[in-house]
């Protein structure tokens, strides 16, 4: 009788600590905010990446944001980064500083369709 007990009570008490992981799941999904990427995802005519830099210095972490939305496309397509660089298009730039004085830029590029396809062409 006592095992049966034990085994409702922990029941019981399982399903009120699942009930509440799941409600404070829900809370936390409204407050995530990234910049630029939701102007990421690809359109109809148009292929899009992400791309994220830091650095003390506003210029450097732009191109390392930059290099990193272009390394990023050139992967998914198995293109090179060079070729890739070419018909990058900016589509959204956001800049924010850290607490410790750094420059965080975030990115998304574009490559329209057309130019991929011709890309992917030359590279066969």
């Amino acid at each position: 009788m006592k095992k049966v007990l034990a085994l409702l009570i922990l029941s019981i008490w399982m399903s009120l600590f699942c009930v509440n992981a799941q409600d404070f799941s829900n809370e936390n999904q409204e407050g995530i905010d990234i910049p630029c990427l939701m102007e990421s995802f690809d359109k109809e005519n148009s292929v899009a990446a992400w791309g994220f830099g830091k650095s003390s210095n506003n210029q450097q972490a732009y191109l390392l944001a930059n290099q990193d939305a272009i390394r990023s496309l050139a992967n998914r397509f198995h293109l090179e980064k060079n070729d890739v660089e070419k018909y990058a298009n900016m589509y959204c730039r956001q800049v924010a500083r850290n607490g410790s004085g750094e420059y965080i830029v975030y990115v998304s590029i574009t490559i329209r369709k057309t130019d991929l396809f011709k890309l992917l062409r030359n590279n066969q």
